[in-house]
């Protein structure tokens, strides 16, 4: 009866490592699918709970890279990827493969107001994790970012040239200021008296 015992204690332990790893797999397969259809699910339930990190290592490399260097440079209310994929990360219906290769994939994904929107997948080879593909949408973003900020810059600029513009034209109102009847009268008198006073000295001449 020893031995059995020594070897139930031995299988035991031996078993729940087994069970772990097991489980430790399948949870490994739930965290990263292999069907272009359930990564893009996936993604977006990670970015409806806020869990931005998470959700930016199943982008691809280079919209990775764009999303975060959006984020650090412009004051955005919300993630990047949240206003390229607008009306797409809400919806619950399942999305649609229209176009599947080795490492190229097409999905239709249906919007809040019904249209259908394209979303795509890559990856280096059959054996590599699919990866959403965003760059595109993103670098519409960033060419929409840029336009702002110019037309900020032009509307602050056009600022400070109409402040600017407004002292000169002050300044040189001061520098004209419009002559009173008065005044106009009493020049008048004076040049007809200088006149007068010419003409008497001409005659004396004579």
């Amino acid at each position: 009866m020893m031995p059995l015992k020594i070897g139930c204690r031995h299988i035991w332990p031996t078993s729940l490592l087994c069970i772990t790893l097991l489980l430790s797999v399948l949870s490994g397969c739930e965290l990263v699918p292999s069907r272009p259809e359930a990564v893009f699910i996936l993604y977006r339930e990670r970015m409806k709970s806020d869990n931005v990190n998470e959700a930016r290592k199943m982008l691809n490399e280079e919209s990775m890279t764009m999303a975060l260097d959006l984020a650090s440079r412009y004051k955005l209310e919300l993630p990047p990827e949240d206003s390229v994929l607008l009306n797409i990360l809400d919806p619950q219906n399942s999305p649609v493969v229209t176009m599947l290769e080795d490492r190229f994939a097409l999905i239709h994904v249906r919007t809040l107001k019904g249209s259908l929107r394209l979303v795509r997948l890559v990856r280096q080879d059959t054996k590599s994790h699919w990866k959403i593909n965003i760059t595109e949408e993103l670098k519409s973003f960033q060419t929409f970012l840029e336009a702002q900020e110019a037309l900020d810059m032009m509307r602050e600029k056009a600022g400070e040239y109409a402040a600017s513009w407004k002292a000169f034209s002050d300044q040189i109102d001061r520098m004209n200021v419009a002559e009173d009847p008065a005044s106009k009268s009493l020049l008048n008198k004076q040049m007809k008296k200088s006149k007068a006073e010419k003409s008497d000295k001409e005659k004396k001449k004579q």
